[in-house]
């Protein structure tokens, strides 16, 4: 039987963080007293609000071999990539969340169960079990399955865990809070968000396109989309994580692409259409990117046989 632990989100703005580790590096082996002020602030960041205070005149960064240990395990803990990471790996060890979210029909039952953050797979009654002191009990499960049940013949169709969601969050219906952290963490938005309208600076021609669809597919409607995807050859999550930075969190992202839609950019196995995946990103609604941003990065990152062509993205003639 799967056990049930609430992990807390840690909520950061992911594009201000600065990881400690990497303000700190280069600084090992100097001494205090040469050390910037944006550096002795991270060092007494990463030693904690009461080691830190102690630490003023340097004695405990002057006299430890170990700092850089004291920066991972601080960036371990605060950094919003690593956080969502082990939010992920813990789901989709103890209830098998990849698997379920990945699957294309999942039946009442399951979906009011997973709802519920029990396993359907446990062999458990679920009209007896309190989750996370009351966070879902008995009454809450059997709401949701009697409201599931009667939304199947309604139509009669296969649907997602996802849609089950989408479903109880229409009605009102309360559940566990895992599902909807674990979906942020891998990089699906919500149905109902607002629309996200990207304009092009640059390039007036190339009008405004909204964001708002969970699937590339919906989004890429018009020859001129398809001509620019073609101009790039297929990249690495890495190679995405350069051009739109997420403190990592295109790994996580790209080994759930089935369930958050970045599937349909993916070309090759492990390999992903820039000008695809830009489009992608920009339904995180991430602060400070939009389409003219993202098309001004991946300009500059066209293989050499498309490099001609870059006043397509950018709009800027030569």
């Amino acid at each position: 039987m799967a056990e049930h632990f609430e992990i807390t989100m840690i909520e950061m703005d992911d594009v201000k963080y600065k990881n400690i580790s990497q303000c700190l590096d280069g600084y090992w082996e100097k001494p205090w007293a040469e050390l910037p002020e944006e550096q002795r602030q991270a060092w007494h960041l990463a030693l904690g609000p009461i080691r830190g205070d102690d630490d003023k005149d340097g004695k405990e960064w002057d006299g430890r071999d170990a700092k850089a240990i004291i920066a991972a395990n601080y960036d371990a803990v605060h950094e919003p990539a690593f956080t969502s990471a082990r939010l992920v790996g813990w789901y989709d060890f103890t209830i098998d969340a990849k698997t379920w979210f990945d699957m294309e029909n999942i039946k009442p039952k399951e979906a009011a169960m997973l709802m519920c953050q029990i396993s359907p797979l446990d062999d458990v009654d679920p009209e007896l079990i309190f989750v996370d002191d009351d966070k879902t009990s008995p009454d809450r499960y059997r709401l949701l399955l009697r409201v599931f049940e009667d939304k199947l013949s309604v139509p009669p169709e296969p649907r997602t865990l996802k849609q089950w969601r989408s479903i109880a969050q229409e009605r009102g219906l309360r559940y566990h809070s895992w599902i909807d952290e674990y979906l942020q963490a891998i990089g699906i938005t919500d149905d109902t968000a607002s629309d996200l309208t990207a304009t092009t600076e640059a390039a007036p021609e190339l009008g405004t396109k909204t964001l708002n669809s969970s699937k590339i597919a919906d989004i890429v409607d018009d020859e001129q989309d398809k001509t620019l995807a073609d101009l790039f050859d297929p990249v690495t999550k890495e190679s995405l994580e350069k051009m739109f930075p997420a403190n990592g969190k295109w790994t996580t992202w790209a080994e759930h692409a089935r369930a958050n839609g970045l599937i349909e950019a993916r070309k090759q196995r492990r390999l992903f259409n820039p000008y695809l995946a830009a489009l992608w990103f920009l339904q995180r609604g991430v602060d400070d990117w939009d389409l003219a941003r993202c098309n001004r990065v991946l300009a500059k990152n066209l293989p050499e046989r498309s490099k001609d062509e870059a006043y397509k993205l950018t709009g800027d003639l030569k």
